[in-house]
């Protein structure tokens, strides 16, 4: 029998992936720790996938304890229509603001 903890997903890539900037596997929201150039050989990357991390936010106000979304750029929001399943905003953020904690998979 193999068990791991669960926290920390392989994730086996040739495109560029930058430290800090999640990235969707599946419905999987995970968050690589190192940055990777884009290349033709496969990188094995290690991607949190629980935790509370300061990600880039778009603009629109978000409420704290509210779900939030993925946009294809990348960035959070509180929309769902079109966005991939983030997690729960872990504080709130003003729509000036341009980063918001999320809890991610939560």
């Amino acid at each position: 029998m193999r068990e791991r903890a669960g926290y920390i997903m392989d994730y086996q890539t040739t495109d560029a992936v930058t430290a800090g900037v999640p990235v969707v596997v599946g419905n999987v929201v995970g968050i690589p720790n190192v940055t990777t150039e884009k290349g033709t050989e496969p990188v094995l990357l290690a991607l949190a996938t629980e935790g509370v991390f300061e990600l880039t936010k778009d603009t629109g106000a978000i409420d704290q304890g509210a779900k939030v979304y993925l946009t294809a750029e990348k960035h959070i929001v509180a929309t769902a229509e079109g966005n991939t399943y983030a997690g729960v905003a872990w504080s709130a953020a003003a729509e000036a603001d341009t980063t918001v904690m999320v809890k991610i998979n939560a």
